[in-house]
């Protein structure tokens, strides 16, 4: 039951780093800004969105997944590797 907790409470520490991460790396590019993080509906509180950014007049919404070095298949690659 405890390593059940604590690999849940791991993922939270890591996603929640991938997040400010993420926040980090877009709020770094000209002409984008941070809005909101977490951001949920308050129609229906488990539809949420990890950022919401601008750039320029465009809002931008970003889903983020964290995951570790060595959890991709071989044959997939991260979608930053792909536009290469």
């Amino acid at each position: 039951m405890f390593e059940r907790l604590r690999t849940f409470v791991s993922a939270l520490s890591s996603g929640d780093a991938g997040e400010r991460l993420a926040r980090r790396f877009l709020g770094a590019k000209p002409g984008w800004s941070f809005v909101a993080a977490n951001w949920r509906n308050p129609r229906d509180r488990r539809e949420e969105l990890d950022l919401v950014m601008r750039d320029g007049w465009i809002l931008v919404f970003v889903e983020v997944k964290t995951r570790e070095a060595g959890a991709l298949v071989p044959e997939l690659r991260p979608a930053a590797a792909m536009a290469r």
